[in-house]
């Protein structure tokens, strides 16, 4: 059998089944903002054979996480990930449903990680970090030096920093005056696009259709802003801590918050990390929903048969933020999960709109007591996700539908 060389040794190999594709996610996310690499099968690339990719990393990492769920236990390669792992004493068991084990497996200690959302914080996250480090050692986060692409700009020569920051595509992350990391963060190219009711579907206040130049490449959160991000702001200014309904925290999409609140929340980020953060004009967020202005309905698809690969929309809740799949451009969410707040006063239609893609306040009759919101939510139906689609919400306001997203001017 041939296994594609590795370049590295991955620490961390996730093995679990394709229904708990979101959970795993959530795993890898947190291990490896913990220090460590980490593979699990969204790695392949396309072209790679599937058994041999597989078995080669699984040879490779130094710990295996088996995810015991209830589709997992009925699947033979989980089952034997699971085997070889307990024989080379590099296996590292997690119940993320409550399940029985498979025979050989009752007597092995198995932590215990049911509804985690994701935040590094909890009990349990920290013990599962300490039980790998017993099998593979003390992370390495402060002696190694991170990709490019997510390295602190503090830590980079100023040229590199100018260089990554303006590559379309390019993820990173700014250092916050603790050490610890902001929002994670897409490079949008300029372009030009049609805005508005491209399909001739939409109703008149995505009229009427305009040509809008993007001049300059700008950041947008890769995610929607999370409360375990919001939490940590809300706690060091002494402000509100906005209800969760019920559904959780952690790596969910933060909720009952209002226009004026983003907006301070942006001023905080902007003044820890000496980076100018914003709420997106809403012509940059069309444009960046809608793949660098393609004619796309929703964002990342235009058949609706396929958009609950997507998009969180129709339920009864929210869902942790990066559980479907992401657009072209490499945005999550950009349809339902929850609504998002921008910049601009609210219009009634496009007359007079600006075709610079800058932000549209007052002029022509704008009510800026009112703020654009755009996306859709977890409740809403497929129209409402449309890209092109608007509606807006008193700025004071909150609710359980609306959230935000961050954008980043690049000098």
């Amino acid at each position: 059998m041939r296994v594609r060389e590795l370049s590295t040794m991955n620490d961390i190999f996730i093995s679990y089944k394709r229904e708990e594709q979101p959970a795993a996610r959530r795993f890898a996310d947190a291990l490896e903002k913990e220090g460590w690499s980490v593979w699990w099968d969204p790695k392949l690339r396309a072209g790679e054979r599937f058994d041999d990719v597989i078995e080669g990393a699984l040879k490779e990492s130094k710990c295996v996480i088996v995810l015991w769920s209830a589709g997992s236990l009925q699947s033979s390669y989980v089952r034997d990930e699971a085997t070889y792992a307990l024989e080379q004493k590099k296996l590292v068991p997690i119940v993320i449903e409550n399940v029985d084990l498979p025979f050989r497996f009752r007597r092995v200690h198995t932590l215990k990680l049911l509804n985690w959302e994701g935040s590094s914080d909890s009990p349990e996250f920290r013990k599962l970090v300490h039980d790998i480090t017993e099998i593979i050692g003390a992370r390495v986060t402060k002696q190694k030096k991170p990709r490019a692409s997510i390295q602190s700009p503090r830590d980079m020569p100023q040229s590199s920093i100018k260089s990554d920051r303006r590559k379309p595509g390019t993820i990173f992350r700014d250092t916050l005056k603790d050490g610890s990391s902001g929002p994670e963060m897409v490079v949008i190219p300029p372009g030009t696009f049609q805005m508005g009711d491209i399909h001739g579907i939409g109703a008149d206040d995505e009229k009427p259709v305009h040509t809008v130049r993007i001049r300059v490449p700008f950041a947008l959160g890769r995610y929607q802003v999370t409360f375990d991000e919001y939490f940590k702001y809300a706690k060091l200014t002494q402000r509100e801590l906005p209800k969760d309904e019920g559904w959780g925290k952690g790596r969910r999409p933060v909720i009952n918050v209002s226009w004026k609140d983003a907006v301070e929340y942006s001023k905080w980020l902007s003044a820890q990390t000496g980076k100018p953060y914003r709420l997106p004009i809403e012509a940059e967020w069309e444009y960046a929903a809608r793949s660098g202005g393609k004619n796309e309905i929703w964002a990342g698809t235009s058949d609706e048969k396929r958009l609950a690969d997507y998009a969180v929309y129709s339920v009864k809740q929210t869902s942790p933020v990066g559980s479907f799949k992401p657009s072209r451009l490499g945005l999550y969410d950009t349809a339902g999960n929850v609504w998002e707040w921008v910049v601009d006063c609210w219009h009634k239609n496009y007359d007079g709109a600006p075709a610079d893609g800058s932000a549209w306040l007052q002029a022509g009759g704008g009510d800026c007591g009112r703020r654009v919101i755009r996306g859709g939510s977890w409740g809403t139906s497929p129209r409402w996700l449309r890209s092109s689609a608007r509606d807006r919400s008193n700025a004071g306001g909150r609710n359980y539908f609306i959230g935000f997203r961050l954008a980043q001017d690049i000098p």
